[in-house]
């Protein structure tokens, strides 16, 4: 069940991917325009422009996750409805599947959007701040996750929510930090 689960839980983080690759594209097209439309003296004026382009593709990259975790939905949905997933993989507890496949859902889609905070840090040449995203929630997962492990296996995918909620806040946190020093960073990164 955990197996399944989590694997069924994992395309709309994969497909959001090429959406997020396309919003790096658009970036650097768009941050060498913005710094060269402000003045030096107007600095707070790119830095403010870096974080709304950040918010206007986090919002689309969140859409699509949105998006193809409904799909997922109804795709996994189908596949036990009409018993072809049966057919080839035995369910003896679907609660618990439906449990995990949640669980899973909710937790690609925090990390999803952590990679994509992490993406705009390791970009403009802080990837030690993505790292530092990533080692907290690491952290949290595994704090959380071996006492909730112990009362029922399945409770660990709790822990990975929980662990992917510390990895968006911290992400977001080091992401809108790079992005409101990009003078010092962004000259560095062209």
């Amino acid at each position: 069940s955990v197996e399944l689960g989590l694997t069924a839980s994992m395309p709309p983080i994969i497909i959001a991917n090429g959406v997020a690759e396309h919003v790096l594209r658009r970036f650097w097209r768009r941050a060498p325009i913005l710094q060269a439309e402000t003045q030096g003296e107007q600095l707070p004026l790119f830095q403010q422009g870096l974080i709304q382009f950040y918010w206007r593709y986090a919002l689309v990259y969140l859409v699509a996750l949105l998006l193809l975790s409904v799909g997922t939905q109804a795709l996994f949905y189908w596949a036990i409805d009409s018993g072809v997933l049966v057919q080839w993989i035995p369910i003896p507890n679907p609660q618990e599947l439906f449990f995990i496949f949640y669980a899973g859902l909710a937790a690609y889609g925090l990390l999803g959007m952590g990679i994509f905070s992490c993406m705009f840090c390791i970009t403009v040449g802080a990837p030690i701040l993505a790292v530092r995203a990533v080692a907290w929630g690491l952290l949290a997962t595994l704090l959380i996750g071996l006492p909730l492990s112990g009362i029922h296996y399945s409770f660990s995918a709790l822990a990975f929510i929980i662990g992917g909620l510390f990895f968006v806040v911290i992400a977001w946190q080091k992401c809108m930090y790079v992005l409101r020093s990009a003078d010092h960073r962004f000259a560095m990164s062209l």
